[in-house]
């Protein structure tokens, strides 16, 4: 979900380790829309966001 220019992901990850991956992926593609099906479309800086996210993941 996106929401107050943020990613934020499930609560709950029953394989963390393969979400993770699956997110390093896209963060590694030249994305300028990212359409999430819940909250705000990300229309800027997507890659940046998703590497916020990942960071966020780590802590």
């Amino acid at each position: 979900m996106y929401s107050n220019n943020k990613i934020e992901g499930p609560r709950v990850l029953h394989e963390p380790g393969e979400y993770k991956k699956s997110i390093e992926k896209l963060k590694n593609l030249d994305i300028d829309l990212i359409l999430t099906g819940h909250g705000q479309a990300i229309t800027s800086a997507a890659n940046s966001k998703l590497e916020t996210f990942l960071t966020e993941l780590d802590n």
